[in-house]
């Protein structure tokens, strides 16, 4: 853990003992950094109309669940359903705060999926790990590694170690416009589609029933795609 976070960790812990009235939240997220991201603005936006400050943190998806099972942090964000099962610490708040569909993308731009992920058995495959949606999928794929971080996850399908990628649409479609990765390709049909989920430690589960009013009447009308 960085020294920020932990500066940030023990700053809550003393305003909620001396009672100051705004609560201040630790969040971890696997996903990087996305100025104006309307899931992002949606959770800052439901928890301070509850008088809760939010602090983001980008963190590996395996440590990210680990932080917030121990309440380390707060709470994680974003996930699947059932995160509970392996992290019994956590509770998962009601509201889909967007869709994952998981693509696979290359640089192979006549890759054929009709056949959907058996296609890909006889080709290098990289994916995010702690991606627990990938789980079930890429079980049975004989050359499939995983990676900490978007940046190696796309530096290393460049470099040619990776033939294919499985990443989420809405975030490779922003990778590839950001960096100008025009040489690649987002495959179809998508392999997975699943919501995702914001989970908070156990400690906050009387926050349930308003936060989950709150992300509710915040949350945009039209739909979003990690």
């Amino acid at each position: 853990m960085n020294h920020l976070k932990i500066i940030v960790l023990v700053i809550s812990l003393i305003s909620g003992s001396l009672g100051v009235n705004a609560q201040s939240l630790v969040l971890n997220s696997d996903i990087p950094p996305r100025p104006n991201h309307p899931v992002d603005a949606l959770i800052k936006k439901s928890f301070n109309d509850l008088n809760i400050k939010i602090e983001f943190y980008n963190t590996p998806t395996k440590r990210s669940y680990r932080e917030a099972d121990s309440g380390l942090v707060d709470g994680t964000f974003p996930h699947i359903l059932g995160a509970q099962q392996r992290y019994h610490n956590l509770v998962r708040v009601p509201v889909s705060l967007g869709q994952l569909d998981l693509v696979a993308v290359s640089r192979i731009a006549d890759l054929d999926l009709s056949q959907g992920i058996a296609t890909l058995k006889d080709y290098t495959v990289g994916y995010m790990a702690g991606w627990r949606a990938l789980e079930p999928l890429t079980r049975d794929l004989p050359r499939v590694y995983a990676v900490n971080t978007e940046a190696v996850l796309f530096m290393m399908l460049q470099q040619k170690r990776f033939d294919v990628i499985i990443y989420g649409r809405g975030l490779a479609l922003e990778k590839i416009k950001t960096d100008n990765l025009n040489q690649l390709v987002i495959l179809e049909p998508a392999l997975n589609s699943q919501s995702l989920y914001l989970y908070l430690h156990k400690k906050h589960q009387a926050l349930l029933p308003a936060l989950t009013d709150m992300l509710k009447q915040n949350k945009p009308k039209t739909p979003v795609y990690f």
